[in-house]
């Protein structure tokens, strides 16, 4: 259909979002949900309706770029995670190298990234200035890192948080939450499409979870291929509940915790 390739040019102009990788029936549903918010029949009166109100693009870009998250989601998951972060600062203290490198991979708006951030401060402990921690964070959708960045999140977010670690890591501030600096410094929070190839190298553990289920098989084959070579060698990768590796790169992992989706990169 000649308008949905006009329409997929257009945000890729827009925004650098090519939509080309994405599950056909995601961008489908998607943009039904653009026209029926617009009160627009078909594509060609929604190309219309975006020449005259050209803000809907940002509202349309917002439908693609889905940002679902909260602060220590799935708590299972959370607790291996946990353990994963303890077992690498171990091994660091052991061998004497003090670089501990984790990627939130598609971090939205900031949770999970600070959510690592908590569980590391506190792997680390006293030790943390003898340590040079990093989280990278990233996503397409600058409005959601904008948000990440300013680390202020309302109650309904925070809550998800123990409150032994809502008291140490939040302040207060009128009726929302912020992340204090002492784990902030951590994290680097760039925009990234996860189909370049990664600028991050030797990284520990990437999160990548709920990410992949946008993509077609070639998409998440290029995905996790770049993730792959940004791990370290037996470095860890978590996925979503609901996804899998791709097939051709099902070798190249071993299945450490499978129904938790938490992967181990196998040392070549």
């Amino acid at each position: 259909m000649k308008e949905l390739i006009l329409l997929k040019w257009r945000i890729k102009n827009r925004f650098g979002v090519d939509l080309r990788p994405y599950r056909g029936n995601f961008i489908e549903r998607r943009i039904k949900s653009r026209l029926f918010s617009t009160h627009t029949d078909n594509l060609s009166q929604y190309l219309a309706f975006l020449d005259e109100h050209p803000e809907e693009y940002d509202k349309l870009a917002k439908a693609l770029l889905i940002n679902v998250t909260k602060f220590f989601r799935q708590e299972a998951v959370w607790r291996k995670i946990n353990y994963l972060i303890r077992e690498i600062v171990e091994e660091r203290w052991r061998k004497n190298r003090k670089r501990i490198r984790f990627w939130s991979a598609g971090c939205a708006t900031g949770e999970e990234s600070y959510s690592l951030a908590m569980l590391l401060s506190e792997a680390l402990g006293d030790n943390l200035e003898d340590f040079y921690p990093k989280i990278y964070a990233s996503d397409l959708d600058e409005s959601a890192l904008s948000i990440a960045e300013n680390a202020i999140y309302d109650w309904e977010k925070v809550k998800d948080v123990g409150n032994k670690l809502q008291k140490k890591y939040f302040k207060k501030v009128g009726e929302k939450y912020r992340v204090n600096e002492e784990i902030k410094k951590f994290i680097d929070f760039q925009k990234l499409n996860l189909f370049s190839s990664s600028p991050f190298k030797f990284v520990d553990l990437v999160l990548c979870r709920n990410v992949l289920i946008y993509f077609s098989k070639e998409g998440q084959e290029k995905i996790v291929s770049n993730i792959f070579d940004s791990l370290k060698p037996n470095g860890y990768l978590v996925l979503g509940e609901v996804e899998s590796l791709p097939f051709s790169l099902g070798e190249s992992f071993l299945p450490l915790y499978p129904k938790l989706r938490i992967f181990q990169k196998i040392r070549y």
